[in-house]
């Protein structure tokens, strides 16, 4: 297979889990949901790290950050917005970087290699029913509050296994 061929497959995988994705149906509260929401913010400090122009926000766009020029076409923003409809604004926000990400050519990909993917842990969230909201600096999730500008922190964190049976220990 080639790359145009695995970026093809990565895309559609992408958007096909966003699709499944119950909109409106929250488990926010759950253990696993604020610990998936723990190693985004670990993960997107780790990538932070790597630019020049450190952001300053957990939600920024990696695939924009590796390659400016990089876009998403037309016939698959028309899909995502689709698969978004029901979404709240902030998840609405963070799921076209996840398929830009899946998007970017692998050969954009391998300088980085040594780190994880940045948006698996906020997918898995929201495909477990996690739902988030940003106001006044604080991610919400549920009754749980993560002051946002504490995020950088996180990169010493302990990675989480995010197998499924591990996130269900977590919640039983």
């Amino acid at each position: 297979m080639n790359s145009l061929d695995e970026t093809t497959v990565s895309v559609e995988k992408a958007i096909s889990r966003i699709e499944k994705i119950g909109w409106g149906i929250s488990h926010a509260s759950n253990k696993s949901s604020v610990a998936l929401m723990h190693e985004f913010l670990r993960r997107m400090a780790e990538w932070r790290k790597i630019f020049d122009d450190k952001p300053t926000s957990p939600f920024f766009d990696v695939a924009r950050r590796i390659k400016t020029e990089f876009k998403l076409p037309k016939q698959l923003i028309v899909r995502l917005e689709n698969a978004l409809r029901g979404a709240s604004p902030a998840q609405a926000w963070m799921c076209p970087h996840y398929v830009k990400w899946e998007a970017l050519p692998e050969v954009d990909k391998i300088a980085y290699n040594h780190l994880l993917s940045p948006y698996e842990p906020l997918i898995i969230f929201l495909e477990r029913g996690g739902d988030f909201n940003l106001h006044h600096g604080e991610i919400i999730i549920g009754d749980h509050t993560i002051p946002a500008g504490l995020w950088p922190d996180y990169v010493q964190s302990q990675t989480l296994d995010l197998a499924p049976d591990k996130l269900d220990a977590l919640d039983a």
